[in-house]
């Protein structure tokens, strides 16, 4: 993870640490005042939030950093599109469908599914460069049954790569 998306991370798990706080305050006054009650309730939902955006930004899946609907409530906004997200039906295929994205410079999505973390290279720039590297090779054989055979097929044809002069 490179320094920025650290420092996003620590400035998210900041803001949720400060949230946290102006809620004790809130709820000790919530007790004699129904308006406070509501903001404290809005409050909880907020910093629950910002938790899990720190949980994506630290590469978890959308379930790692969310959880079930139902840690939302069912009725809430949030629960309802975590239930129907979790709901679609996965189709058959061998592999994500494509396009493919990079996100914080070594993680591979699908969508907003997670297919892959570039794990080590020799600097954070080399991890990044093969990141986009693998993502701009997965795109380019998007709806090729058999990619290794495709490819084969037009080197056999003697046409030149696009950087060879």
């Amino acid at each position: 993870m490179s320094d920025n998306n650290i420092r996003l991370r620590k400035a998210v798990q900041g803001m949720a640490a400060r949230l946290d706080r102006v809620r004790a305050v809130v709820r000790e006054a919530a007790e004699e005042n129904e308006t406070l009650a509501d903001a404290d309730g809005a409050m909880l939902g907020a910093y629950e939030l910002l938790l899990s955006l720190a949980r994506l930004l630290d590469g978890k899946s959308l379930h790692g950093a969310f959880g079930a609907p139902g840690d939302w409530g069912y009725d809430s906004d949030i629960g309802r599109a975590l239930y129907g997200i979790y709901s679609e039906p996965i189709p058959k295929r061998s592999h994500a469908l494509e396009p493919w994205h990079v996100e914080l410079g070594a993680f591979l999505y699908s969508g907003c599914s997670k297919v892959a973390d570039i794990g080590f290279a020799a600097t954070e720039e080399d991890r990044t460069a093969n990141a986009y590297r693998i993502v701009a090779c997965v795109n380019a054989c998007e709806g090729m049954d058999d990619p290794a055979k495709e490819i084969a097929a037009l080197r056999n044809t003697g046409t030149q790569r696009l950087d060879e002069p």
